[in-house]
């Protein structure tokens, strides 16, 4: 019956539960299964491994105090999901040095930081290399990091949508959003969508940036040839008066 639904472990004598090869059955159905093992087998480190990776990292919650506090493991865990931290002892979240590993594993690590230590800029440093989308959990007074709004968005473009109004405009963050993906037209201030360059490289991307750049751009030979070229469909954007070029 074990081997058809895991929940029956629940029931289970306990023999049953603290046979491997049973609970191994029952947590690749569900990591969940694992807080039913007898305790000589969180002993095993497969088996612990794989609970978590079937339970989105929800069966650490399950596992002994004594296996939370081996900071070889909880690295190693981080590895299949960061939301293990969620059930991690406090002083890990607090420590810098673990911090700093962990989110050199994943990026949202950051996330579970003690409030104090995500105000660490190296720390948020750290996580932004890895992923820009990193600076959604940066306290307020980082956001404004020029360091860390060049670093996060090139990795991600989208990082611009968690910086001030002052940043998303600075010419050279927003030209490193824009070669990274033409999209990034779409959030950058008003007036830069009218810089020809930037406006430019995002046509070249795709021509649908044609929606998003300055009005008067719409007039521009080389921007309308771009455009044209990859869809004819573009020329409904173009000002007319290219239409007869």
């Amino acid at each position: 019956r074990i081997a058809r639904d895991w929940t029956a472990l629940a029931c289970a004598p306990a023999d049953y539960r603290s046979n491997r090869d049973t609970l191994w059955e029952a947590v690749c159905q569900s990591g969940y299964a694992i807080q039913y093992a007898d305790e000589e087998l969180f002993k095993d480190r497969e088996l612990v491994y794989e609970s978590l990776r079937n339970s989105f990292g929800e069966a650490m919650q399950f596992m002994p105090e004594d296996l939370k506090k081996d900071k070889e493991f909880m690295l190693v865990a981080l590895t299949v999901s960061p939301h293990i931290l969620q059930h991690a002892p406090p002083k890990w979240l607090k420590d810098e040095e673990f911090m700093l590993e962990a989110v050199g594993k994943n990026w949202m690590a950051l996330g579970y930081a003690d409030e104090e230590l995500k105000a660490n800029h190296d720390l948020v440093l750290a996580a932004v290399r890895q992923n820009g989308l990193a600076l959604k959990y940066a306290p307020p007074e980082l956001l404004t990091d020029r360091t860390l709004a060049v670093t996060a968005v090139q990795q991600d473009w989208q990082a611009l949508r968690y910086l001030p109004s002052d940043l998303r405009g600075d010419p050279e963050i927003a030209s490193d959003a824009v070669r990274t993906h033409w999209h990034a037209i779409e959030i950058i201030p008003r007036k830069l969508r009218s810089n020809r360059a930037l406006a430019y490289e995002a046509v070249r991307q795709n021509w649908a940036a044609l929606r998003h750049i300055g009005k008067e751009l719409l007039a521009d030979r080389d921007i309308g040839l771009e455009a044209v070229e990859q869809d004819w469909r573009a020329l409904e954007l173009l000002a007319k008066d290219l239409h007869n070029d």
